[in-house]
């Protein structure tokens, strides 16, 4: 899960930076989580895992109110940080 939430935060760079943070974390916890369970017991990558993972759930909470309140507004309120294209 590490590699795919990787990979999808490296498409998402050019859409989206928000949505690529909140990849590039998830990746982070996916991969700390999985070598703590690997190595077992209480280590210091299952923390890191952990908090990262509860910084990935802010930045998707922001992300998910900001989609909401500019839909409803019809305007942009909360910034979602668009990657603007190059033509």
């Amino acid at each position: 899960f590490c590699l795919i939430a990787f990979y999808l935060g490296v498409a998402a760079l050019g859409e989206n930076l928000t949505v690529a943070v909140i990849l590039f974390l998830l990746s982070l916890t996916y991969l700390c989580d999985g070598i703590g369970v690997m190595i077992g017991g209480q280590n210091v990558l299952m923390y890191i895992g952990g908090y990262a993972g509860m910084v990935t759930s802010v930045v998707a909470f922001y992300l998910s109110a900001a989609i909401v309140i500019n839909s409803a507004l019809k305007r942009a309120v909360l910034p979602v940080f668009p990657v603007a294209q190059a033509r």
